[in-house]
C-alpha cells in the first residue's frame, strides 16, 4: 500500500465520520462499537475475553456505575471473570493507541 492510499482503518473512520454527521458522541459511540467488535473477533483479544459490553451493557450484578468516567468498555477474562475497563480513543482518524485496559475490581 502506498503512503496515499488510505488504510481500512482510516475507511472506517471514514465512514463512521460520515455517518455521524459531525456528531461527536455519535461518532465516540460507533468507534466504541467497532472495538467491541474488534475484541470479541480478534483471535488474541478473542481467547483472552469471554464477553466484551459497552458501558451502558454491563450486566448490573457486576455493580459498574453507568456514569461516563472514560470507561469506554468493560471485557472479562475468560480464564479468572476478572473484569477490565477499555477505553478507546481516535483523534484525526487515527488510532492513538491500543486499547486501554486496566482491572476492574470484582
Amino acid at each position: 500500500m502506498s503512503q496515499t492510499e488510505p488504510s481500512n482503518f482510516d475507511n472506517l473512520i471514514a465512514q463512521i465520520d460520515a455517518s455521524a454527521n459531525g456528531v461527536q458522541r455519535d461518532r465516540g459511540t460507533m468507534f466504541e462499537e467497532v472495538v467491541k467488535s474488534y475484541l470479541l473477533n480478534e483471535p488474541a483479544y478473542k481467547n483472552l475475553y469471554d464477553a466484551v459490553w459497552l458501558l451502558n451493557e454491563v450486566p448490573v450484578e457486576y455493580h459498574i456505575p453507568r456514569q461516563d468516567l472514560g470507561v469506554d468498555l468493560v471485557a472479562r477474562y475468560r480464564d479468572s471473570g476478572a473484569l477490565t475497563a477499555v477505553q478507546a480513543n481516535t483523534i484525526e482518524a487515527k488510532l492513538v493507541k491500543p486499547p486501554s485496559i486496566a482491572m476492574l475490581p470484582n
